[in-house]
């Protein structure tokens, strides 16, 4: 009888702490992973292209770029955003192709003042809405959902 009484309350334990164990679930199909010549290289942002005909393609010499991003195989993203800095979390659905989804999360920045305003570029980076990306020739192109625009990327 003894033994039954200390059974008793070992068992009850064992059940309440299965409980409080998650489940894994499957692997979910997003991944921080992407083609190698994505990862780990400065982008900088050289153009912008509108789906509106109402708004003129911007371009910028890639050696007057201020605004930049660089995806860590951890699944952060790093930005230079004129003269302030930024970071936030990226995925992508496609891990192996020259082109597949990828989504930012939100991004936190410091918020200076830049002496060379973000107009004088003509755009700041609408990194909540890119919704996918293309790699041809040595370049980036990332892509606005809704057909937003196109972003045009290129290293140094």
């Amino acid at each position: 009888m003894p033994f039954l009484r200390l059974l008793i309350p070992i068992a009850a334990a064992a059940l309440t702490l299965s409980g409080c164990v998650q489940n894994q679930a499957a692997p979910r199909a997003e991944s921080t992973q992407a083609p190698a010549s994505l990862l780990g290289k400065e982008w900088f942002f050289v153009g912008f292209q509108s789906s509106s005909d109402d708004q003129p393609k911007i371009e910028v010499p890639l050696a007057k770029a201020n605004y930049s991003v660089t995806f860590e195989p951890s699944g952060r993203a790093s930005m230079q955003l004129d003269c302030n800095r930024g970071h936030g979390e990226w995925t992508s659905t496609d891990l192996t192709q020259p082109m597949g989804s990828l989504r930012f999360g939100l991004v936190a920045s410091t918020m200076m003042g830049c002496l060379n305003a973000h107009s004088k570029e003509g755009f700041t980076p609408d990194f909540e809405h890119i919704g996918g990306y293309r790699l041809e020739g040595g370049d980036l192109y990332l892509s606005l959902i809704a057909d937003g625009g196109i972003y045009h990327l290129k290293t140094r």
